[in-house]
């Protein structure tokens, strides 16, 4: 799929030998030098890209990215490499609306996504990061950032008047390592009447958490499980056994929301 988007990005009537192509994303993170050659990118922007895009731009006339920290970028036929950029504490700090009428309404607001349903939905940002190590992944800072309870209320109340929104899927790694920002995050939610799904570590979940967040509309929480191997998990850095994932399942089945599990093969 990404090769088709760069091709159809390289063919389309307003690309030029101006153009500047940036890429980012989990794949762009992890191997950010051989992103630039395969897919003949200009800049790739390693990690949380919101300030990152921004510095590029300004420096879009002169080409000179060597300041800008979290990039890999090609000049003269050679590839650099800056620093990485430390993570803001907190996500408050950027726009509560993010620009959708910018993009195609289609790849924003979705039907048939949720959980099996007809609900229309979309994505909608509350964490950044993850406090955990497990070796495979591309979050290797080991920071958490949230957005504010009210912070996310203005956007889904946007969402809801402008698109007619009845559910969303979090964008985050890890809703449930804090329990209190959870708890007051479910509980601006539970007065919108939205359904969502959302994703978490099987050992961060505790019953009396799920009831607040069933009660809130989530409706499928997608484990990062990994592995049925308690071998594999360790060699991982999980940090999780056999014996969490299958209590973690129970629990969250038992009190009426759907599970999903992820797998790395």
């Amino acid at each position: 799929m990404t090769y088709n988007i760069i091709r159809n990005v390289r063919e389309n009537s307003i690309f030029s030998f101006k153009s500047l192509l940036i890429a980012g994303g989990v794949h762009a993170t992890i191997y950010p030098e051989e992103t630039l050659i395969d897919l003949n990118i200009d800049v790739v922007v390693i990690g949380p890209g919101e300030e990152t895009i921004l510095e590029i731009v300004d420096e879009f006339s002169s080409r000179n990215f060597s300041k800008i920290k979290g990039v890999c970028y090609k000049q003269d036929d050679s590839i650099y490499r800056t620093d990485e950029r430390k993570l803001k504490r907190g996500l408050d700090h950027l726009p509560v609306i993010p620009a959708r009428h910018l993009l195609p309404i289609e790849d924003n607001i979705m039907s048939n996504r949720l959980s099996n349903t007809s609900l229309k939905m979309t994505h909608v940002m509350f964490t950044q990061g993850c406090p955990y190590s497990c070796n495979f992944c591309a979050s290797q800072q080991r920071k958490m950032q949230y957005r504010s309870a009210w912070h996310i209320q203005k956007e889904l109340i946007h969402l809801i008047k402008t698109y007619s929104i009845e559910g969303f899927a979090v964008v985050g790694d890890n809703f449930l390592v804090n329990k209190e920002k959870t708890r007051n995050i479910c509980g601006i939610i539970a007065g919108l009447d939205l359904k969502w799904s959302t994703l978490s570590r099987v050992d961060t979940v505790e019953y009396d958490i799920l009831e607040t967040m069933y009660d809130a509309g989530c409706i499928e929480i997608k484990f990062g499980v990994e592995s049925g191997s308690d071998k594999m998990l360790k060699a991982m850095g999980k940090n999780i056994s056999l014996d969490q994932i299958c209590n973690a399942i129970k629990i969250t089945n038992s009190v009426g929301i759907k599970v999903k599990i992820f797998l790395v093969h």
